[in-house]
């Protein structure tokens, strides 16, 4: 399928080069474009010019709006992330702290990875398995 679509795309834009490059031939340097009634006389250089930058800012339209349409999926998905590292790490601080050395700590940090585990069920009931 996508080599049909590449092959579709490569004669496209062979007939429109060739398109392209007929009034070129005719005349060296120079363009006349025919358009609705319109002329249009420039130089290839400047055509091709114009024609490279209209590519350029489309693409840079097109990325940006890709990039705002996906960007409330990135946010939520980097909040859950935070997340996640920020209860891992009071995971780690609750197994690093001993209950016999300090008890109120331990207490503190036990209460703490407990809400912020809520959301990680998995990682909730293995913390309550080795509550030891």
């Amino acid at each position: 399928m996508k080599s049909t679509f590449k092959f579709f795309v490569l004669i496209g834009l062979s007939v429109a080069l060739a398109v392209f490059l007929t009034p070129l031939v005719e005349a060296p340097g120079s363009l006349r474009l025919e358009w609705l009634g319109y002329v249009i006389e420039s130089s290839a250089f400047a055509f091709v010019a114009a024609s490279l930058l209209c590519f350029f800012l489309v693409q840079i339209v097109v990325l940006m709006t890709v990039w705002l349409f996906n960007l409330p999926s990135r946010h939520s998905r980097r909040r859950e992330t935070k997340k996640q590292i920020l209860a891992m790490d009071n995971l780690t601080l609750l197994l690093s702290t001993s209950a016999q050395a300090n008890p109120h700590l331990h207490q503190k940090y036990l209460k703490r990875a407990k809400r912020q585990l809520q959301a990680f069920p998995a990682l909730l009931s293995a913390l309550e398995k080795n509550k030891s």
